[in-house]
C-alpha cells in the first residue's frame, strides 16, 4: 500500500491558522486582565479615598468627644 498524500501546504496552513487563533485569544484574555487590573486600581484607590474620609470623619469625632469630656468634668453645660 502507498502511504497517504500528504499536502503541506494545506497543514501549514490549517497550523498556522490555529497559531493566529491562540496568538488572538491570548491577546483578548491579556486585555481582560488588563481591565481587571485597572478595574482593581480604581476599587483600590476608592477605598482608600474612602479609608481617609472615615479617618477624618473619626478625628472629628474624637474631638468631639474630647469637648464633651472636658465639659463634663468641668461642671459645664456642653455647647
Amino acid at each position: 500500500m502507498l502511504p497517504p498524500v500528504v499536502d503541506f501546504g494545506q497543514r501549514t496552513d490549517s497550523l498556522f491558522r490555529q497559531m493566529l487563533d491562540r496568538i488572538t485569544n491570548v491577546q483578548t484574555n491579556t486585555g481582560r486582565l488588563e481591565q481587571l487590573v485597572a478595574l482593581q486600581g480604581s476599587e483600590l484607590q476608592a477605598t482608600r479615598e474612602g479609608f481617609s474620609l472615615l479617618s477624618a470623619r473619626a478625628l472629628a469625632i474624637e474631638g468631639v468627644q474630647t469637648r464633651l469630656l472636658q465639659h463634663i468634668t468641668n461642671g459645664a453645660q456642653p455647647r
